[in-house]
């Protein structure tokens, strides 16, 4: 065999295994190609899938939940303080006596300066708490009178009764002869008790 021959065959054959090894080239890459992209499909495919099933188990928010577990470990613990707030005792209400629920009218016609007054503050002494002033017209007796319109003459209380011990209970109302002082009006047009001072009782001190 010629030497030209030898070289064209090893020529030929050097192009076939080239030829051969191009091809498998191109086959490995096309089968990585169709297999990679196989696999994306699948991939895609399975993420829908995925999808879907959270979207029909209503599954939590993993994201939302660990967002507010991480603001809650970073907010700061309020101090708790450990003494109990006391609970303020509510005021106790006030019984009234049978003295501080009458009105007293204390009428003076003596002529003389400062008895109403004086037997005001008696009254006051004696538990009265709301007892008012004012001068009288008409003729004033020797005794002293107590008049009320709406309580019997044996309902008095014992307070007058030791104040006034001899004087006159009646059982009527005063309208009439009432002159208060200016700046001492008083805003009732009704006394429980009317205490008329007679010249007896007629004290300034």
């Amino acid at each position: 065999m010629s030497k030209h021959s030898h070289r064209r065959r090893k020529k030929i054959l050097s192009t076939v295994c080239y030829i051969i090894v191009l091809a498998l080239l191109i086959g490995a890459v096309g089968y990585l190609y169709i297999d990679n992209r196989n696999k994306k499909e699948e991939r895609a495919q399975f993420k829908q899938t995925l999808a879907q099933q959270e979207k029909k188990m209503k599954l939590p928010d993993i994201t939302e939940t660990a967002k507010k577990k991480e603001e809650a470990e970073q907010s700061p613990t309020p101090e708790v303080d450990p003494s109990p707030t006391p609970t303020p005792a509510a005021k106790p209400t006030k019984v009234l006596s049978e003295v501080e629920k009458l009105s007293v009218l204390i009428l003076n016609g003596t002529k003389i300066q400062g008895v109403a007054g004086f037997w005001k503050g008696q009254l006051e002494q004696a538990g009265f708490t709301n007892v008012s002033v004012a001068t009288y017209e008409k003729t004033v007796e020797t005794e002293t009178v107590i008049s009320s319109e709406s309580r019997n003459p044996e309902e008095e209380p014992d307070e007058l009764k030791k104040l006034f011990p001899t004087a006159q209970v009646r059982k009527e109302g005063i309208k009439e002869g009432i002159t208060f002082e200016p700046g001492q009006e008083s805003q009732q047009d009704h006394f429980d008790y009317y205490i008329i001072i007679g010249y007896k009782d007629a004290r300034n001190k």
